[in-house]
């Protein structure tokens, strides 16, 4: 069995309302905020590769998009009158960490793609906020893999066994 940190939670309505909403979003209004070197082409939404189906959006991209989330949530809280200086991310928060003093980070809270986010005293996620999946091992056309097998649910503190998926603590030769 495997434990893994994982983003996105079917469990999660958030990250449901996320990736159904996906395909519906238009490339147009996202692009009105990058410059040109970032935009998306119009088929970006639409394509599969990019997807949040995709394992590289569900597990990275979740994380990602709650980091930017938490640092943009975070500025707000260092200066609520909304005139956050360019240079405060430097000036202020990285001279604060570097001299070991608090950052005030515990106090933010909020619910992203990857669920419920508190930070502790040193600014990492705390891990009873996190989202696991336990991995079974399990041989499919003769070649061994870990597959998940059940979720962890932070927020009722339990675990949530995936439909059709056994847990096999013995790496059977179970197919999938």
């Amino acid at each position: 069995i495997q434990i893994v940190p994982t983003g996105a939670s079917v469990g999660n309505s958030r990250w449901m309302s996320f990736r159904d909403d996906w395909n519906r979003t238009n490339p147009e209004d996202v692009n009105v905020y990058l410059p040109d070197f970032w935009t998306v082409d119009s088929e970006f939404f639409q394509n599969s590769q990019y997807g949040p189906d995709t394992a590289t959006v569900a597990i990275f991209g979740a994380f990602e998009y709650d980091a930017i989330a938490a640092i943009g949530l975070y500025a707000c809280m260092y200066d609520k009158t909304e005139n956050i200086p360019e240079e405060w991310w430097d000036d202020w928060f990285v001279s604060l960490s570097a001299n070991g003093q608090t950052t005030n980070m515990e106090a933010l809270e909020f619910h992203g793609l990857t669920g419920t986010v508190t930070f502790d005293a040193n600014g990492n996620r705390k891990s009873s906020t996190a989202n696991y999946e336990a991995h079974s091992l399990f041989y499919k056309d003769g070649v061994p893999a870990f597959y998940p097998s059940q979720r962890y649910i932070p927020e009722t503190t339990s675990w949530e066994t995936i439909e059709g998926v056994r847990m096999v603590y013995n790496g059977n030769a179970d197919v999938l």
